[in-house]
């Protein structure tokens, strides 16, 4: 992640329609601390942006404000009493003007790493939940700046910034095009490739770098990127990439996520299942992994199954595996792991499940 000592690590990924981070109690602890000390959020952000824009070429400067706006960002987020109204929260960055400083800075020190790791980091608390900052970032050439930032250290694990691309394109179909333009597809693919073999190895931070561009990968595979995405020739190594990482954190339900949207489309479909995606599915099914691969994974077969794949799906074995997932006990929400628990009630697994089933079973009848 691009999370710098003294800067809280968060869990970049996407959730359905959403680009989720960890909900950290200790920082909602802390903000509850602060308010009690007569702790004012916005005055703190309003102190921050006037220095960063009193001094737009100190690099110390620039550092100390994306921190403050990372700390404000935060804790409105994790403080907010409803996932609803983050974004009545955050929309006064907007008002404030707090948008544009950290993307300056990041044009403005381009060699900078430490710097653009701390601002990478405020630019994705800014965005994240939020289509108001997302979009005004976009606006302002954000979308760019952090590609850019990723392309500058190609061979840095540490500045692979998936999560923070795709907190721009979770919510703003207007972003995923400027970085499917800006070359965020090919880059992406470019950099998993770059940490494939020792990630596969074991390797960690490898690893991690290859989680960050899927959670890019999931989020800009929404509209209006999908016929994009087919035409890249990518998506076999996707399919790949689902397979060889099935055990790692996360990487196979980032690609369900991205595969549920190409196979809406007719080539995006045809593409999967030459690619053996159907039969990697269903047994992933058959597996009963965490509700989370498998909500997007059910998405993906009813996607699959719409475009001509039914039978096959039946073939491989989906119906027994979704009758068995529609019934299935997940564990209880109270023993969701960290990076799932603020967001995981987009996650309607039985629901997805059942639809894939019903429609299955519906094409028997035609």
């Amino acid at each position: 992640t691009l999370m710098p000592e003294g800067i809280a690590t968060l869990d970049s990924t996407s959730s359905g329609q959403h680009q989720s981070r960890r909900w950290s109690a200790q920082h909602g602890r802390a903000a509850k601390a602060q308010r009690s000390a007569g702790y004012n959020i916005w005055a703190e952000v309003s102190a921050a942006l006037t220095a960063m824009r009193a001094k737009p070429t100190d690099a110390a400067a620039q550092m100390s404000g994306c921190t403050v706006l990372f700390h404000a960002a935060h804790t409105l987020s994790t403080t907010a009493k409803f996932f609803r109204s983050i974004r009545s929260r955050k929309a006064r960055f907007v008002k404030m003007g707090a948008i544009e400083p950290p993307i300056v800075a990041l044009e403005a020190f381009p060699d900078d790493k430490s710097l653009a790791q701390v601002c990478s980091s405020a630019i994705l608390m800014l965005n994240l939940f939020t289509v108001d900052t997302a979009t005004r970032a976009g606006e302002l050439g954000g979308v760019e700046r952090v590609l850019a930032v990723q392309k500058r250290w190609p061979n840095d694990p540490a500045m692979q910034n998936g999560g923070v691309q795709g907190s721009f394109m979770d919510l703003v179909p207007a972003n995923r095009a400027k970085w499917a333009e800006a070359g965020g597809i090919n880059e992406c693919f470019a950099s998993i490739k770059r940490f494939y073999a020792r990630g596969l190895a074991g390797d960690a931070n490898a690893t991690g770098a290859v989680l960050q561009c899927t959670y890019a990968l999931s989020s800009g595979c929404q509209a209006p990127n999908e016929h994009r995405f087919v035409a890249s020739g990518h998506l076999p190594f996707m399919v790949q990439v689902h397979r060889e990482f099935s055990t790692a954190f996360r990487v196979a339900e980032e690609v369900n996520q991205c595969a549920k949207d190409i196979a809406q489309t007719r080539e995006g479909a045809d593409v999967l299942a030459a690619a053996g995606y159907i039969e990697q599915l269903v047994g992933e099914m058959h597996a009963k992994p965490d509700r989370y691969r498998v909500s997007p994974g059910c998405l993906a077969a009813l996607g699959l199954a719409n475009k001509g794949y039914a039978a096959r799906l039946r073939h491989a074995g989906a119906v027994e595996a979704l009758h068995n997932l529609t019934t299935y006990v997940f564990p209880p929400m109270k023993d969701l792991d960290a990076s799932h628990a603020g967001y995981a009630y987009t996650y309607t697994t039985q629901k997805d499940c059942g639809d894939a089933l019903k429609h299955l079973l519906s094409t028997l009848l035609v």
